[in-house]
């Protein structure tokens, strides 16, 4: 993904830097290390992956995963490269381009959300958003902002 994002942005990155976060400024550069062998063979990899991910799920109305391991900080006690540290499970649908949505579900001992994902096959995102929904209300996760009536015939 730091490929891509190089490739999209590394000229205005460099031309502009101090319009940019340093965050992403970070991501840029070192996106534009990666090499095109290692792009392609990155490619190749992912889809594989997404063929064996696209088995698991045929047939199923999806899968539910940790969305993320911790519950989020404040951007400034960010590492900078912390997605090379921890795993970030996110990745997994990035990778192989299947849809995937993001649910809070409880909150840690700071009281920050901690959330699920579900993930379903590729051209099933209607079907996600009505499994999504209906495990919203199932949860009712504090402070969420109520569905209105009748959305969908529901």
């Amino acid at each position: 993904m730091m490929r891509e994002v190089a490739d999209l942005y590394a000229d205005e990155v460099r031309g502009h830097y101090s319009r940019f976060g340093e965050m992403f400024r970070n991501r840029v550069l070192l996106g534009e290390k990666i090499t095109d062998r290692h792009y392609r063979m990155a490619l190749a990899q992912c889809e594989d992956f997404a063929g064996q991910l696209e088995a698991t799920l045929s047939g199923t109305g999806g899968m539910l995963l940790p969305a993320y391991p911790v519950g989020p900080a404040p951007l400034a006690a960010v590492d900078k490269f912390y997605f090379l540290a921890r795993p970030n499970l996110n990745a997994i649908a990035n990778c192989a381009g299947m849809p995937t949505l993001s649910l809070p579900v409880l909150r840690d001992a700071a009281r920050r959300p901690l959330g699920v994902q579900l993930m379903a096959a590729r051209g099933t995102e209607s079907g996600l958003l009505t499994v999504g929904e209906r495990l919203e209300r199932l949860l009712a996760y504090p402070h969420q902002i109520p569905f209105a009536e009748g959305r969908n015939g529901h």
